[in-house]
């Protein structure tokens, strides 16, 4: 998994935001927050290996 780099988000906030600065736009916001969990769904798409030495409480 990949991060999420400074030119990926000006990128997203450019396209979404209408600027680059323009970081507090709900569709900016909405689009960053739609990227990572791409990022991390993929990421868990990836990695099926069961983890079973944690211990998950009761």
């Amino acid at each position: 998994m990949s991060a999420l780099t400074k030119e990926k988000k000006a990128k997203l906030f450019e396209q979404f935001g209408g600027a680059a600065s323009n970081t507090g736009s709900t569709d900016a916001q909405i689009a960053l927050f739609t990227e990572r969990i791409n990022m991390l769904s993929s990421h868990l798409r990836e990695k099926t290996k069961k983890i079973t030495s944690v211990a998950v409480p009761c």
